[in-house]
């Protein structure tokens, strides 16, 4: 935990004098080897940990979110700090492998928790960019006013929806 408060203390004064919109993200990527990874942390501490990073963050009047991979949150995270912050997660599906982009009306990935963001390949492709990228979907949207301070979450089974011819969604029908 100490180490979580030094690293957002950190960050914090490297981001002081930009105007930020989006969320401050906490990244939990335990790699097999790595210290994290051998830590055998149980739910209870890396949530700790995360918490103590996303507090700090939030202190400062920014809003925090936590960026891992499902398994991780499966694994490593009680369920209450994902009730607690918006969600960021990985979770690629091999549609999306071969330059595939996202569009609306496809399949989201089955979560038994909430998430506001959606990593769904690492293997995008942007013009001007050399190699490839990390490609997300965002279920949130700021302006840089009017921060919303939940998430939207809707519940509708995706037999349900109709799409209209301008793209939207009828949520009546």
């Amino acid at each position: 935990e100490q180490e979580a408060l030094e690293e957002a203390s950190f960050l914090l004064s490297l981001i002081k004098d930009y105007k930020l919109t989006y969320p401050v993200c906490f990244d939990w990527e335990p790699v097999a080897n790595s210290r994290a990874g051998k830590a055998n942390l149980t739910p209870a501490q890396a949530s700790a940990i995360a918490r103590k990073f996303l507090s700090t963050i939030e202190g400062y009047g920014y809003e925090a979110m936590l960026y891992t991979y499902h398994s991780a949150i499966m694994k490593y995270f009680n369920t209450d700090i994902v009730n607690d912050y918006k969600v960021w997660m990985a979770r690629y599906f091999t549609i999306y492998q071969n330059g595939r982009e996202y569009a609306v009306g496809d399949p989201l990935p089955d979560a038994t928790y909430p998430y506001q963001m959606w990593q769904y390949t690492s293997s995008g492709v942007v013009p001007g960019i050399q190699g490839v990228v990390d490609m997300n979907v965002s279920f949130f949207s700021y302006t840089g006013s009017g921060v919303p301070t939940s998430a939207i979450v809707l519940n509708i089974p995706s037999t349900s929806y109709t799409i209209n011819k301008d793209g939207k969604v009828d949520y009546k029908k």
